[in-house]
């Protein structure tokens, strides 16, 4: 790993340059802001990056890059190859992530829960929380699929119209939280993929009324996944558990989820719910 050489004083500099490429947001302080940016250059389709790569995804110029590279590789937020002009992530962010008080509940309770639903299902196992750009992994677990499908990494985000854990979290919103999301684009990964307000109006509908979710075909055809709420000790949903595999593995021919597997998928749910109200009276 490089040490950083004068990274404070690489940060201050940038702080009060001003290459005109960009604007803090109202109240921002410009060297944080280019910080992030620089952050979330990085995704789990590039993890490493150049620094020419960098500067262009975060809009800076590469002295600017190169500068705040230095002072996140001391924070050990960033790493640099020992022979190399590439950067990645460092375990200084998988730190950070681990310490969010909303997650951290949620994962340690629910990690058991989603290997022994990998483990029986044959299938990959999530849990996911709502953002403003969309349903977030935040723990997954691998079941020995017979085909890996490499979708939806830890920290990786899809949109609210794709797949059954995004479309079951999206049904829960309330009616005006639901209308903003769904005024936004919302773009199609397959032909299967739901895209209409109104289509997903009526399966939020379906998915409140019945109490889990499905997709078929809506991210990668032949793909499918099954989706239960996590609820908080409100009752709130705070998390959906799912699974995706292919489609034979979680759908039966009658084009109905396999009793087996939706049964599977809402009882982990159901026990992490309630393992997590426990917690909540318990303190």
């Amino acid at each position: 790993m490089v040490q950083a050489s004068g990274a404070e004083a690489g940060l201050h500099a940038a702080e009060h340059e001003t290459d005109g490429r960009d604007e803090p947001s109202r109240g921002g302080v410009r060297a944080v802001e280019r910080a992030v940016r620089i952050l979330r250059a990085f995704t789990p389709e590039r993890p490493w990056l150049t620094l020419a790569e960098i500067a262009e995804a975060a809009v800076v110029d590469k002295a600017t890059a190169r500068r705040m590279l230095l002072t996140l590789i001391g924070m050990d937020l960033v790493e640099q190859e020992p022979i190399g002009q590439r950067y990645a992530l460092g375990l200084g962010v998988v730190a950070l992530g681990a310490s969010v008080p909303v997650t951290v509940d949620l994962r340690n309770v629910a990690a058991p829960h989603l290997a022994g639903l990998a483990r029986e299902t044959r299938a990959m196992a999530f849990l996911s929380i709502l953002r403003e750009d969309g349903a977030m992994c935040i723990e997954r677990s691998h079941g020995n699929p017979p085909v890996d499908v490499r979708i939806w990494n830890v920290g990786e985000s899809l949109p609210v119209n794709r797949g059954a854990a995004p479309r079951l979290l999206l049904a829960h919103l309330g009616a005006e939280e639901r209308a903003r999301r769904l005024a936004r684009p919302l773009g199609a990964a397959t032909p299967h993929t739901l895209t209409a307000p109104a289509a997903l109006e009526a399966d939020g509908a379906l998915i409140r009324e019945r109490g889990w979710a499905v997709a078929v075909d809506d991210i990668v055809e032949g793909v499918s996944a099954l989706a239960a709420p996590v609820r908080d000790a409100r009752g709130r949903v705070a998390a959906a558990v799912s699974v995706s595999g292919l489609t034979p593995q979680l759908i039966g021919q009658d084009g109905q989820p396999l009793t087996d597997a939706l049964t599977r998928v809402r009882t982990a749910a159901a026990e992490i719910s309630r393992q997590l109200q426990d917690m909540h009276w318990a303190r």
